[in-house]
């Protein structure tokens, strides 16, 4: 099975643009995540509720992916 994306998680979404803009180059580690095709999403970008169900999300996830 081929992982799309990382998915962040609704009360870490404020978070996210600094670890991209910030830690992550930082780090050096945005080249790895592209070669791997991997990029960060949110629940809004896949259309997903932000009151899904831990297990609603966990099957969802698993059926895309």
């Amino acid at each position: 099975m081929t992982c799309m994306g990382l998915l962040v998680e609704v009360h870490l979404q404020g978070h996210c643009k600094y670890l991209e803009e910030r830690v992550l180059p930082a780090l050096g580690v945005l080249p790895v995540l592209a070669e791997l095709g991997l990029r960060f999403v949110t629940f809004k970008d896949l259309g997903i509720p932000r009151d899904i169900k831990d297990r609603d999300l966990w099957t969802l996830s698993q059926d895309q992916g």
